[in-house]
């Protein structure tokens, strides 16, 4: 049973599918890309965003190109799950693989919490740079081929600059980068929205205090000719024989 296990952890092969995207839905979702030159590369142990323990394979990234998102650093590390360490080996099919020295345009996620970048996308995610016969530089991965680029166009480093431009400057999908128009709402004069001022206060005061005055006059004026007629009803009725 233990030899068991240890073979099924020595070595790990998992295959990968993916989904067809367009290649400027991919640009638009994507976070950070950058274009370098490969240097070094190894493989350790890290953790993903569950903060569970994984075998990645680093990639260092030489003087990046931010062509989308915030990147300052003379070097970048970039890392893609797989590889061995410590006698475990985790093989994904799909992951990208770089090469020391290749010229690369590379798609990104977020900064990780341990200070790297993983690849969005894994090779679907991974351009290489190279020379048309036009002087221009293009991209050339499997993000261009079939689905993914249907129209089959030719995509420039210059075409990719051009295509972040236009994605930063029109937010939403249907590419309207004019503000939408919005209704002008006007507050409501202070007055209206809280007490009546205070003269109409006053005035209010006023009336009410000279109508209970009044009502109680005519209360006392009633009182004072039921007493009257009272009165004047005992002096009428005729003496007793």
């Amino acid at each position: 049973m233990i030899l068991l296990l240890g073979l099924l952890t020595s070595g790990i092969a998992l295959s990968t599918t993916f989904a067809p995207q367009e290649f400027p839905d991919s640009v638009r979702g994507t976070p950070v890309i950058i274009r370098g030159k490969v240097g070094m590369s190894y493989s350790d142990w890290g953790h993903d965003a569950d903060g569970v323990r994984r075998v990645y394979t680093f990639y260092e990234v030489q003087g990046p190109e931010g062509l989308k998102g915030d990147v300052a650093a003379q070097s970048v590390m970039i890392r893609e799950l797989g590889g061995t360490k410590d006698g475990v080996g985790l093989v994904i099919d799909g992951t990208a693989s770089f090469e020391k020295g290749e010229d690369v345009v590379v798609f990104l996620r977020d900064r990780n919490s341990e200070g790297t970048y993983d690849v969005n996308g894994m090779m679907m995610g991974k351009y290489d740079v190279v020379s048309g016969s036009d002087g221009h530089e293009y991209l050339s991965g499997p993000g261009l081929l079939g689905q993914n680029n249907p129209s089959g166009k030719k995509w420039s480093l210059d075409d990719l600059r051009q295509l972040i431009r236009n994605q930063e400057q029109t937010p939403d999908r249907k590419g309207s980068s004019l503000p939408l128009p919005q209704k002008s709402v006007q507050p409501l004069p202070v007055a209206s929205a809280s007490a009546p001022p205070s003269n109409a206060l006053e005035s209010s005061e006023a009336e009410s205090s000279q109508n209970s005055f009044l009502i109680y006059l005519a209360g006392l004026l009633t009182l004072g000719g039921l007493g009257v007629a009272i009165f004047m009803g005992f002096k009428k009725r005729p003496p007793k024989s």
